[in-house]
């Protein structure tokens, strides 16, 4: 964490700081949970930082659980990331020094980048007085007015942590709230710019943010950087230009649950563990494949009782849901009964006709809407050869989300093989595939691909639990003990994957 500590322009905020003596909780917080992005903060060291530098107005919702980067326990926010050091004390990352974020294009905006001529000129820190002369070369740089358009930024700056903030007790030190802002941006790494793009538009850049003003609301705020930050580790969501820039950084795509401590390439990324770091609080979609006129596959037994899979995967997908429940999950059921989940016969994917895509796209907008983090679509296989048998999970393999779907896939696979074992099923493992092996090179299942109107936002996986077409397996499930055992395998996969 050398490049963490260095005596640059980059440190000096800390040495600012370094005189204030650092609170430490005043009482055991207790964890505080955001329904708006599913994560908590649950260290209290964290949760004191967040309540004394101005909570959601300065950091934003929590956007990570806390893990380890570097070697330090952190906390990723949608404006800044929270790093604790051993004694206790928590300080924010740099996180536009060049070895983290140096990016300039993101999401269309244009950013200026930093000005060594501009930090040069910044007081240095063996200077007598450093402390007020800082503040000073920060007002001179951070203008409220530049070029006759009123950016607030220094205003912004010093206010960002409020007196009632940083001395809940009411107690206040106003010799020390600036430093507290400090604190959060850091020092001006570049003058006021126009983005090329867009006039209406002025940004300036600090070390830990850049500060935005918007001509057309008339408002001035920070940028939601850190959030990007997240999206590079896990190289998921970047725009195109963003992604351009960062994919040959050390940080790029390496959130990878298929690899030890959850890190793709553990040599560019030492002493750290992104386990589950952003996998936020479960809400899980099951979906019962089929329903209604849509029967599935079927098997006649010669006393004539027929088996549907519309039926057991019903059957089997609320089984599931009721181990999960039970377990503290919460579960959203895409049917519950023998029906269309498009009931009303709508034309939900806009294509001007009623079909099998609408009710498709219905299982997929209940996932979205629900903002859901997992997404299960229980089936049992049927095919033209009744020699086929055993079981399968599928996953899309083009999804930016791809490595985790592949993980839960891996997760369902493992249990649902030891779970017919123990049944005494000598099972036929057909393994994990990628969806376009069923369905041919290039296409995917409707549930699991991008070519729905609204795709699936969430890591996905469709199981086949036996073929329902083969006399052995339809056997096998013609016992109420093999759904039993099915429901678990699936429902412990799912606590599985989120390390319960």
């Amino acid at each position: 964490m050398v490049w963490l500590r260095r005596w640059t322009v980059a440190m000096l905020a800390t040495v600012f700081l370094s005189t204030i003596p650092w609170p430490r909780p005043a009482h055991a917080a207790t964890s505080r949970f955001f329904p708006q992005t599913g994560f908590s903060i649950d260290d209290p060291h964290f949760i004191d930082f967040f309540d004394r530098r101005g909570g959601l107005r300065t950091f934003g919702y929590p956007v990570s659980r806390e893990f380890t980067f570097l070697g330090f326990p952190v906390q990723v926010f949608q404006r800044a990331v929270m790093q604790r050091y051993p004694d206790g004390h928590v300080q924010l990352l740099n996180l536009l020094d060049t070895g983290l974020f140096p990016y300039t294009q993101v999401n269309g905006a244009i950013f200026p980048g930093v000005d060594t001529q501009l930090t040069s000129t910044a007081p240095s820190v063996t200077s007598p007085g450093y402390s007020q002369a800082i503040l000073a070369w920060i007002r001179k740089i951070a203008p409220d007015r530049w070029n006759g358009i009123p950016v607030a930024f220094h205003q912004t700056f010093v206010s960002t942590v409020s007196p009632r903030d940083a001395y809940p007790s009411g107690k206040v030190n106003p010799a020390l709230l600036t430093g507290f802002d400090l604190e959060i941006w850091g020092v001006p790494t570049s003058r006021p710019a126009f983005d090329p793009h867009n006039s209406k538009f002025v940004y300036q850049r600090f070390q830990r943010g850049i500060l935005h003003y918007d001509k057309t609301t008339g408002t001035t705020q920070g940028i939601l950087l850190a959030d990007y930050f997240k999206d590079i580790l896990m190289g998921e969501n970047l725009p195109n230009d963003l992604l351009s820039e960062a994919r040959s950084s050390r940080f790029f795509g390496q959130y990878n649950p298929l690899k030890p401590g959850w890190v793709d390439r553990p040599n560019d990324l030492p002493n750290t563990d992104l386990t589950r770091a952003f996998e936020p609080s479960p809400i899980i979609v099951l979906d019962a494949g089929h329903g209604g006129k849509e029967i599935g596959a079927s098997y006649t037994f010669p006393d004539h009782t027929t088996l549907t899979e519309k039926d057991l995967n019903l059957a089997v997908t609320t089984r599931t849901a009721a181990i999960l429940r039970q377990a503290g999950f919460t579960v959203i059921q895409t049917r519950t009964t023998d029906s269309w989940v498009d009931a009303k016969m709508l034309d939900v994917d806009g294509d001007g006709k009623v079909d099998l895509a609408d009710d498709l796209q219905s299982r997929i907008d209940i996932a979205n809407n629900a903002h859901a983090t997992l997404f299960l679509s229980i089936h049992f296989n049927g095919d033209d050869n009744p020699n086929l048998r055993g079981t399968t999970v599928y996953y899309n393999n083009d999804r930016s989300f791809a490595r985790r779907s592949q993980y839960f896939a891996t997760l369902l696979d493992r249990e649902t093989v030891a779970a017919l074992r123990r049944l005494g099923y000598a099972d036929v493992d057909r393994g994990v595939q990628i969806d376009s092996q069923a369905v041919g090179t290039g296409n995917h299942f409707y549930l699991l691909g991008l070519h729905p109107k609204r795709p699936s936002q969430m890591p996905a996986a469709l199981v086949e639990g036996l073929f329902l077409t083969n006399p052995s397996d339809a056997q096998v499930l013609r016992n109420p003990l093999t759904l039993d055992a099915l429901a678990g395998a699936y429902a412990r996969a799912i606590e599985a994957y989120y390390g319960r």
